[in-house]
């Protein structure tokens, strides 16, 4: 291979050539190849025939030889070397070649020379024959010409004006002819016309007839339309009427107490009695037994018993109370559960079905519709019409199907807002305790910094102060380099936790038990982040500024502000992706929309992979730009489609962006690749999101997580995996970065913070006085960054608060805290509270407490949260190595001890401040999640239970099951109100109406609808009789009474009257909750009329406070739900008819409409063949009069025509002769015409005009030969024509028969005669010029040999007498022409005269021509070719570029130009590599 590539760079540098397959051996023994044949050299290939524009040859044989790598591998490295080479030896090669070129003992134009004399001697040769032959035909073509033109001429005197004639009069009988066939078609097309226009007339009236038979026959139907249309138009009134009467203006039933219904509730508000001698229990606190409130007793004032009243009536009126009693207590029963029912339906209609719109979805609204439809349009239109507004019924496949992706989203909604809720309380309580540890940790941090501080500032040496101050300074970089260490351990950890999820997916194994360690990432290094900006902040406030300052004045904690930003980001970022669950889970449970999206997203990862293997080439840049709009542009369509897909993508930016902040300047991402980024961040979250699907899918129910968490984990991952990759290198290279500048400021750090002029006094904190002044807020971090105060400042307060007032080894307990008073002094802190009771104090605390939900995004509850292992061995060895290094005197033991402890007690204190500032940030951002989550639980679980309640009875039981099981868990208030409290948009409403709540569903309700109204219905004949005998024993009652006690008279009428009035208002309730309850249940039939089974009974008996109805009383739903279905079934039958009467209408008004059309249509071609045979019959009868004009000049001219004819033949026999002239000038001129010359040569000029030259003369033969022929046919045909005109009459009427007869007899000849003199006048103008011409070519043609011999230097002596010896005769030229056998019989020998011509070389002049300058000049060409290959310039020059190709880009060109398909196709075939 290296071999091959150096040979073709050097074949390509010589200009070699003619490389096909006989020239390219191969080595058997080496396996290379062996090139040989070098005559065509210095790009004399570019030359030939048909020029080689390849470089070098490189088809594809030899590109599928060099192996899987082709011309990329070892070949493509084996030809930049040499050209390397060959580059860096350019003056050698050119001065080698230059000698070469320039030796005289080389000739390297003897070949070229050779192959241009014997081209130069076949000219010559074909030139000198050609005028020998035209001189020799000279004179005999000249007398030939004449004698030619002569009977041509006389040819034409002759026949010409008869000629003309008869194609005249043939002419005008042939549009006679014509005229008259057009007459007959016409006739024809009339007479057919006619019978059709009869048999579409008769079909049409036939169509119209039928018409008007359905339009009678359709009348019925039109009936049972009509009245169909007037039942649904009844229908939907009344169902229109219910929803306005129970939403806007409910009845005083509904909104009346149960004192209007219920005895007992009556009596309890204090109402007159009810019953005659039976007194309510309870009622002015005496028993029944005695009659105590009973009408007798309020109207005598005595009981019962003490009336003067018969025994037999109070023993009677006693059995009518009793009676009553328990069938008002069973009324009131059965109106309270109606009453209930009712209320709850109200809140439905609004709260789910969309208030008084719902009743445009019952079966009647849809019938009336299209029944209004079919009345109003004519047939057809309206009964299509119909067919298009009539309701269909319901899919059960298609509802299920609409039905998952509302469960999934109402389920994610639900289970996270639990998650949320039941987290919360949790993180609240761990919160006191994470609380006291961070105060305790810190306590002790900043104390150790501010005893370090302090020992510094009181030193009295300046080594003391500057090696306490340092070893303050590289506690807290030691303390950096171990969080470094920390994030380092954290990203270890999160990838191996990656690979076992990975392995343990493609094990099959259980997912469950690692739901949370994808949040590990996100958690640890938000504690850290806040842990250490917590610590940092405190041991500024503690010591001073100068410890995060560098010795130029550089602040080395610059990057903390955009690390907490992050930290910040990142959580909002989780929870936004979190919340996009429900949408997401519905998505991906529409099968069509999840199509959709799968096949973007396969899209967008072809992109993808193909940008990947497309690699690192030239023009990244813009391969990169393209590649991101490719892979983004599938994306971006389906989120224009899929709110949820661009809140993916929207989300997924945002972890983008906040994972990045920490990168440096130069580390930043493009556009273009941030845009890759996303999408395959996109791609790799949704195809995990298919499979926690589809894995949840196929697992049973108990033992696999539900998707919904299965999706939560995966987003989770996503966050951590954006973490893991983008944030945890950069924070642990900034946490690094500033451990090493802290060692490097260290030295200086005393010198810096002014301590070498401080005054060794301390003040109550310990800090030395007389020291700096009064810190500034850390602007760098505290002011800049947005938020930082409320994670950091308060935390800081409460940690300084808490710590404040520990003493002792380990602080005091909470309880301590709690109890614990302060100190003596006066103006001292308010005595500390339990973090809990201080949380709960502050202003707007209780409520942001009491929110539900801790940080769900993040993995595990935050109760089980572990500290995270923080080596303490190595933090102290520094502080070691600088205590010895201090002076001896300088600190005690316990002050090194300290010092040594110091990075072990900020790394304890990060951790506990980390993981409150973690808990709090938790909180707040659970606290808004959790308030969209439940917006979210509210509206999906809204339109879940809508598509419940509308579709109940197709949906499959197992879907209704888990629905009713999912919305009675999700604890929600299905009412105006509470959806009014949620922002959602309601309709008019009454004020009552918004207090009411749906607490059952649409099953139960109905049930209890239908039992109520059951009992009502069982109740109004017992309840009817018993009034008839309460009116008896009251009329007999207030008889005795007006005879015993008639002072009391006129109290018993008043209260009988009170009785009858209550009971007229209690049943007029009861009728009304009847009639209403009857109105929904026959609203809620119509709207399910499309089952082909009543919805309701699906375990009704068995179901728990379920009544059973009366024996004998059907159930009410039942009877409406048969009823509507009894409509349905008659509805459609009366379709189908409309239908099938559509049809059969449609269709024959349609044949009506063709045959109107044909009709149409045919009396359109009528007229036009009217018109046609109209304009047929004035041409005929012109053209029979112009024939009968011309017919008897035409039989005279033809009796008188056959002595003309015979005189004419004679002259016409030398035309013959002068054919056979004009056939051997033809044959020269076409040889010297087929001589092979260069363009631009004399020989070419003159072959050129030897080919015009025999194109006239073979034409001026074939007129000459054709001329005699055509004559001699028209005589064969004139004589029996003339003696038919002989025998014939005379006169104009014989003459036009006599006429029409000619014209059939001589049509043929004429014709022929015709075209043969329409040629004579061209044939005659070049036999007036043919001989001249051919003088002064032949005489051209002698003087170009010459010129060609003296060029060449060769001699054409003994040819003149072999080419006269074989030069044909006139007599031969023409049996040459007269067909191969003929020449074969009459030619002599004339190519074996030729064999024996030599050709004679002047070497003289051959000579000359490669005498010094010529070849001075050929190297000088072949040098500068030369090196413009060496050093690039040949393309540059080509294309028009100024730089020279470097050795790739040379290479990588010649490849190209030689593998290119459109150069391959323009070699010469037998260079191919199939050959």
């Amino acid at each position: 291979m290296k071999l091959g590539a150096t040979f073709t760079r050097v074949g390509h540098l010589l200009g070699l050539g003619d490389r096909h397959l006989d020239n390219i051996l191969l080595h058997r023994r080496g396996a290379h190849l062996v090139h040989i044949d070098f005559s065509v050299v210095f790009d004399r290939g570019l030359h030939l025939k048909v020029p080689e524009v390849v470089p070098f040859r490189l088809t594809q044989t030899l590109v599928e030889a060099l192996g899987v790598t082709g011309v990329e591998g070892g070949f493509r490295r084996g030809c930049e070397r040499a050209l390397g080479t060959l580059r860096a030896n350019m003056g050698p090669l050119c001065a080698l070649l230059e000698a070469c070129l320039l030796d005289p003992g080389v000739d390297w134009e003897a070949e070229a020379l050779a192959k241009v004399s014997n081209q130069a001697f076949a000219q010559a040769l074909a030139l000198r024959a050609f005028a020998l032959r035209a001189a020799a035909v000279a004179a005999p073509l000249a007398a030939a010409a004449d004698s030619a033109r002569t009977a041509l001429d006389a040819a034409s005197a002759a026949l010409g004006a008869y000629v003309q004639q008869f194609l005249a009069a043939a002419g005008t009988a042939a549009a006679a002819a014509e005229s008259h066939a057009l007459l007959q078609w016409c006739e024809t097309t009339l007479g057919s016309a006619a019978a059709q226009e009869q048999r579409l007339v008769a079909e049409a009236q036939e169509g119209r007839a039928a018409l008007d038979r359905m339009l009678v026959e359709a009348q019925p139907l039109a009936e049972q339309l009509q009245a169909c249309l007037e039942e649904c138009r009844a229908w939907q009134q009344r169902h229109s009427a219910l929803l306005p009467l129970l939403v806007v203006s409910p009845p005083a039933a509904l909104v009346a107490g149960p004192a209007a219904i219920d005895p007992a509730a009556a009596a309890a508000a204090g109402m007159s009695p009810l019953l005659l001698v039976t007194g309510h229990v309870g009622s002015g606190g005496l028993s029944s037994d005695t009659g105590a409130g009973s009408i007798v007793h309020v109207s005598l004032g005595v009981p019962p018993s003490h009336t003067p009243l018969s025994a037999s009536l109070l023993l009677q009126a006693a059995a009518v109370d009793q009676q009553g009693q328990r069938l008002l207590r069973e009324r009131a029963a059965a109106a309270q559960q109606l009453a209930g029912a009712l209320q709850q339906y109200a809140a439905a209609a609004a709260c789910l079905l969309g208030g008084v719109g719902y009743a445009g979805s019952t079966q009647h609204a849809h019938w009336l519709a299209a029944f209004q439809a079919a009345m109003d349009l004519p047939i057809p239109q309206g009964f299509e019409r119909a067919t298009e507004l009539a309701p269909r019924r319901r899919d059960a496949a298609a509802a299920t199907a609409a039905w998952r992706p509302l469960a999934a989203a109402a389920a994610a909604a639900v289970g996270l807002t639990q998650q949320l809720g039941s987290t919360s309380a949790a993180l609240q309580l761990e919160r006191v305790d994470v609380a006291l540890a961070a105060a305790d940790a810190k306590q002790r941090a900043v104390g150790a910094a501010e005893s370090a501080w302090s020992t510094a500032a009181g030193a009295t040496s300046a080594g003391s102060r500057e090696a306490a101050a340092a070893a303050l300074a590289r506690a807290f970089a030691a303390f950096s380099e171990q969080e470094a260490a920390n994030v380092l351990q954290l990203a270890a950890e999160h990838e191996e936790q990656a690979e076992q999820a990975q392995q343990a997916a493609q094990e099959g194994a259980d997912e469950a038990a690692g739901e949370a360690a994808p949040a590990a990432a996100l958690e640890g290094v938000q504690r850290l982040i806040l842990g250490y900006a917590s610590m940092a902040v405190a041991v500024r406030d503690a010591t001073s500024e100068e410890l995060f300052l560098a010795s130029d004045g550089s602040n080395l904690l610059g990057w903390l502000s955009q690390a907490v930003q992050a930290a910040d980001s990142l959580s909002t970022a989780a929870a936004e992706l979190q919340l996009l669950l429900p949408p997401l889970m519905a998505l991906l449970h529409s099968p069509a929309a999840a199509e959709r999206v799968a096949a973007a997203v396969a899209a967008a990862a072809a992109q993808l992979e193909a940008a990947n293997d497309a690699g690192e080439q030239a023009g990244a840049a813009a391969a990169e730009e393209r590649a991101a709009a490719a892979a983004m542009q599938p994306l971006m369509m389906t989120a224009a489609q899929h709110p949820a897909v661009a809140a993916l993508l929207q989300s997924l930016q945002a972890v983008q962006s906040a994972s990045q902040l920490l990168l440096p300047p130069e580390e930043q991402p493009s556009l273009a690749r941030q845009q890759l980024l996303l999408a395959g961040a996109l791609v790799a979250l949704w195809q995990e999101l298919e499979e926690a699907a589809a894995a949840a899918e196929e697992q049973e129910a108990a033992a696999a997580l539900l998707p919904w968490q299965r999706c939560s984990t995966a987003l989770a991952a996503a966050v951590a995996e954006e973490v893991a990759q983008h944030l945890l290198a950069p924070l642990a290279d900034a946490l690094g970065a500033t451990g090493l500048q802290l060692r490097a400021a260290a030295a200086s750090l005393a010198h810096r913070a002014g301590l070498h002029a401080a005054v060794p006094a301390e003040g109550p904190a310990g800090r030395a006085l007389g020291g700096p002044p009064d810190l500034v807020p850390f602007t760098d971090f505290d002011a800049e960054l947005p938020g930082a105060d409320m994670l950091l400042g308060g935390l800081e307060d409460e940690l300084e608060a808490g710590g404040s007032h520990e003493q002792g080894q380990g602080g005091t307990q909470p309880a301590e805290l709690a109890a614990r008073q302060p100190g003596d002094a006066a103006g001292s802190q308010p005595p500390l509270v339990p973090f809990l009771d201080f949380d709960e104090s502050l202003a707007g605390t209780e409520e942001l407490l009491e929110l539900e939900g801790p940080g769900a995004f993040y993995g595990a509850p935050g109760g089980s949260q572990e500290a995270m292992p923080w080596p303490s061995a190595s933090l102290s060895k520094p502080l070691e190595e600088e205590a010895a290094k201090a002076e001896p005197g300088s600190s005690s033991s316990a002050a090194q001890a300290e010092a040594r402890q110091h990075p072990a007690l900020l790394a304890a204190a990060a951790e506990a401040c980390g993981a409150l500032a973690a808990v709090d940030a938790v909180q707040y951002v659970s606290a808004l999640a959790l308030q969209q989550c439940q917006q979210l639980r509210q509206r999906h679980c809204g339109e879940l239970a809508a598509f419940q309640w509308r579709n109940e009875h197709v949906l499959p039981p197992a879907a209704t099951d888990a629905a009713a099981s999912l919305l009675a868990g999700a604890g929600l208030e299905l009412s105006a109100a509470a959806l009014s409290a949620a922002g959602a948009p309601l309709p008019t409403i009454h004020p009552a109406v918004a207090a009411w709540s749906l607490r059952s569903s649409r099953t139960e309700l109905l049930q209890a609808l239908a039992a109520g109204a059951g009992t009502l219905q069982a109740l109004e004949a017992p309840l009817q009789q018993w009034r008839a005998q309460l009116a008896s024993v009251a009329a007999q009652m207030a008889a005795e009474v007006d005879v015993a006690a008639p002072y009391a008279s006129s109290a018993l009428q008043h209260q009988l009257q009170h009785q009858q009035q209550w009971l007229q208002q209690a049943a007029g309730v009861a009728a009304s909750l009847l009639e209403l309850s009857q109105a929904v249940l026959q609203l809620e039939a119509a709207c399910t009329a499309d089952a082909d089974a009543p919805p309701l009974p699906r375990g009704a008996e068995d179901s728990p406070g379920a009544q059973q109805e009366p024996a004998g009383v059907a159930s009410a739903a039942e009877q409406y739900q048969a009823e509507q279905r009894e409509g349905w079934q008659r509805y459609e039958a009366l379709l189908r008819q409309m239908q099938q009467l559509q049809g059969e209408y449609s269709a024959t008004q349609q044949r009506v409409q063709a045959s109107d059309a044909e009709l149409e249509q045919l009396r359109l071609r009528q007229l036009e063949a009217a018109a046609i045979k109209q304009s047929a019959e004035v041409a005929g009868s012109n053209a029979a009069a112009n024939f009968a004009a011309l017919a008897l000049p035409l039989v005279k001219a033809t009796q008188q025509l056959p002595q003309a004819v015979t005189r004419l033949l004679p002259m016409l026999a030398g035309a013959r002769e002068c054919a056979a002239q004009l056939a051997a000038a033809r044959r020269a001129a076409a040889e010297l015409a087929a001589t092979e010359c260069g363009e631009g040569s004399p020989a070419a000029a003159l072959a050129a005009e030897a080919k015009q030259a025999a194109a006239r003369l073979a034409s001026s033969a074939a007129c000459l030969r054709g001329l005699p022929a055509a004559v001699e046919t028209l005589q064969a045909a004139l004589l029996p024509a003339r003696n038919r005109l002989l025998a014939g009459g005379r006169g104009e009427t014989a003459a036009q028969a006599q006429a029409a007869q000619v014209v059939d007899a001589l049509s043929a000849a004429a014709t022929q005669l015709n075209s043969q003199l329409e040629h004579v006048p061209q044939v005659q103008g070049w036999l007036a010029g043919v001989p001249s011409d051919l003088q002064a070519l032949a005489a051209r043609a002698d003087e170009a040999a010459s010129a060609l011999q003296r060029q060449h230097g060769f001699t054409l002596r003994g040819i003149v007498g072999l080419l006269q010896a074989a030069e044909p005769s006139p007599a031969e030229a023409g049996a040459a022409e007269g067909g191969p056998a003929a020449a074969a019989a009459a030619a002599p020998a004339f190519g074996a005269a030729l064999t024996g011509s030599l050709l004679v070389t002047n070497a003289a002049v051959a000579t000359a021509h490669r005498d010094s300058g010529v070849r001075l000049q050929h190297a000088k060409s072949v040098l500068a070719r030369v090196r413009d290959k060496l050093s690039g310039q040949s393309h540059a020059r080509g294309s028009g570029e100024t730089t020279p190709a470097d050795v790739a880009a040379e290479v990588q060109r010649l490849i190209e130009a030689a593998t290119d398909r459109f150069n391959l196709a323009k070699m010469y075939e037998g260079w191919m590599p199939w050959v």
